[in-house]
C-alpha cells in the first residue's frame, strides 16, 4: 500500500492514493507544497526542510527522490491534496466530527522526550482537553489521551483524513489475491483465514 522498501522511508502521498482507492473521500492536507516538490524535487526539499531533516530524508529515499516525486504527482493528479499554511486546534476539533485523522507527529515530543522521530498516530476522538489517539507503537498505546496543545506542538504538518462511518470499501479480494496488508502472502494464508 505504501510501496515500502527495506531501508527507505514511506512517504505519505503513496499511502493516501492507495487509501483513497479503497475508501472514497480520503484526502491529504499538508503544510508541504507537494506541487513544488513534484516539479522541483530535491531542490524544493532543500528549501523547505531544515538541513538535518533533508539529509535524513535523502539518505532514506529513492535516488534523486524520483519515486517520491512520482507519488506526489499521482496525489495531485487525483486531486487528493489540500495545502494548508498552519493547523489550529479548532481545525483538528472540527475535522474529527467526520474523519479519522492519521497524523505525522514527532513521537519524542508527543511522549515529552528530547529528540526527533517521525511517527504516525491515529486521532479518533476528543474530550474537552485531549485528543484520543491510537499509537501503533512501539510500544502500542490504545486510547491514549494527549493534551491538545502538546499534540499540536508535536504535529509535523502531514494529515490524512479518512471518512468515518459506513464507508463502502471499493476492493473485492479473492482468496488467491495478495493480502491487502502488504505482506506479500495470499489473502487466504494471511488475513483471509
Amino acid at each position: 500500500m505504501t510501496d515500502y522498501e527495506d531501508g527507505l522511508y514511506s512517504w505519505v502521498p503513496r499511502a493516501v492514493v492507495a487509501l483513497a482507492e479503497r475508501i472514497p473521500g480520503t484526502r491529504h492536507i499538508s503544510v508541504m507544497d507537494y506541487g513544488k516538490f513534484a516539479e522541483k524535487g530535491e531542490e524544493y526539499l532543500k528549501e523547505f526542510m531544515p538541513g538535518e531533516w533533508f539529509e535524513d530524508q535523502k539518505r532514506n529515499a529513492s535516488v534523486g527522490f524520483q519515486k517520491e516525486q512520482k507519488a506526489a504527482q499521482d496525489l495531485i493528479q487525483k486531486n487528493l491534496l489540500e495545502q494548508k499554511v498552519r493547523f489550529t486546534k479548532e481545525d483538528f476539533e472540527s475535522l474529527l466530527d467526520k474523519h479519522l485523522l492519521i497524523a505525522l507527529v514527532n513521537g519524542k515530543k508527543l511522549a515529552q522526550l528530547e529528540g526527533n522521530v517521525g511517527h504516525f498516530v491515529v486521532v479518533y476522538g476528543q474530550d474537552e482537553e485531549n485528543f484520543i489517539i491510537h499509537d501503533p507503537g512501539l510500544p502500542a498505546r490504545e486510547a491514549w489521551k494527549a493534551q491538545k496543545d502538546l499534540f499540536l506542538h508535536a504535529f509535523q504538518g502531514e494529515l490524512i483524513l479518512v471518512p468515518k462511518g459506513d464507508v463502502p470499501i471499493g476492493v473485492e479480494v479473492s482468496r488467491n489475491d495478495p493480502c491487502l496488508c502488504g505482506s506479500g502472502k495470499k489473502y487466504k494464508k494471511c488475513h483471509g483465514k
